[in-house]
């Protein structure tokens, strides 16, 4: 116990920070709402998963959720605003993007932080091997795909669902969301003047358990309006004209939902670059500041677990290193440094 004190001592000595401990406990609710609102979704989540107080104060300042987003640089796009049934709340859109989820390969199943592959379908992989595998099959000079989690052909035309008995599919393009990466849409053009084209598109890719789901809610509104006994099992129960008018307002939804999702896609792709250039700033900082006062290589800091841990972490949420950053995890990584396992 006193050997961590004087290590932390002397971390604070080393680096000239003053640094005052205080009982969190005792701050009231209104100085942590003030905290709250300087931070970003995913320390939001954070806050929310520690303590019944944190879940209080955010229930009741629900624009916490939207200054939070406003606080990430590039700003994350606003939830689409959808009257179907869904939780589409600020804070159910900041767990979808930033709380993880399992990788979509049957075969992994892992936890990843990754941000989703398709917003729209809300997959998610962990590595390049597992997106290899959710991707295969696809025939990208033909413009198609067919597997086992994603398909562009599970809603011909008229007659070709009249062919598998599945003429209920019918309507599925009206609603049903595709992915917003546009990889087999093949676009057909109506000429209507020498200058200007209508542009449509044609076998969007859709997640296979989507079909199947959307196969099971009408075969079970069919069988409950009917009174079978026989019913397929379903999330929530629905009668024909009750799905029907469920239709109508996803129908109404898919617009916003897509324009989310493509919104989405490109704020992913400008946190990426932000991401990247704030961990080449750190990396920085390991290497001009914290190397040559420790007298360690800082190749060798950078390998240790919670450095890489950290640096992935403040990546994340842009955030810089500083010598605050530093003296908290200085006594672990020396440690780590030490006794490499």
């Amino acid at each position: 116990m006193n050997g961590g004190q004087d290590e932390r001592k002397l971390s604070i000595k080393l680096f000239n920070v003053n640094l005052s401990c205080t009982n969190a406990a005792n701050l009231p609710d209104a100085v942590w709402l003030e905290i709250i609102l300087k931070s970003n979704p995913l320390e939001l989540l954070t806050f929310q998963k520690l303590s019944k107080r944190f879940r209080i104060i955010l229930r009741d300042n629900p624009h916490c959720w939207v200054t939070a987003r406003h606080n990430m640089h590039p700003p994350v796009p606003p939830p689409p605003q959808v009257n179907a049934a869904g939780v589409w709340t600020e804070a159910a859109y900041a767990q979808f993007i930033f709380g993880g989820g399992e990788c979509a390969a049957k075969s992994c199943k892992r936890w990843t932080q990754r941000f989703p592959r398709s917003f729209a379908l809300r997959i998610r992989v962990c590595s390049t091997k597992c997106e290899a595998i959710i991707h295969r099959h696809y025939d990208k000079s033909d413009r198609k795909i067919n597997n086992s989690y994603l398909t562009s052909c599970a809603i011909p035309g008229k007659r070709g669902l009249r062919q598998m008995g599945q003429t209920q599919r019918l309507h599925f393009r009206n609603w049903l969301v595709y992915d917003e990466r546009d990889m087999t849409s093949k676009h057909t053009y109506i000429l209507l003047s020498v200058s200007s084209l209508i542009g449509g598109s044609e076998y969007p890719m859709y997640r296979v358990c989507a079909v199947s789901t959307a196969d099971q809610e009408w075969f079970s509104a069919r069988a409950i309006t009917e009174n079978r006994k026989a019913r397929p099992p379903v999330a929530v129960i629905r009668t024909v004209p009750q799905l029907q008018n469920q239709y109508k307002l996803r129908a109404e939804a898919l617009p916003h939902i897509m324009e989310n999702a493509k919104a989405l896609q490109q704020w992913a792709a400008d946190h990426e670059e932000a991401r990247t250039a704030m961990t080449l700033t750190n990396v920085a900082f390991m290497k001009e500041v914290v190397s040559p006062r420790e007298q360690i290589p800082y190749r060798k800091l950078l390998k240790t677990p919670i450095v890489i841990k950290t640096l992935e972490s403040f990546g994340r949420t842009l955030s810089k290193f500083d010598i605050r950053t530093w003296c908290a995890m200085r006594a672990t990584a020396i440690r780590e440094y030490r006794d490499p396992r």
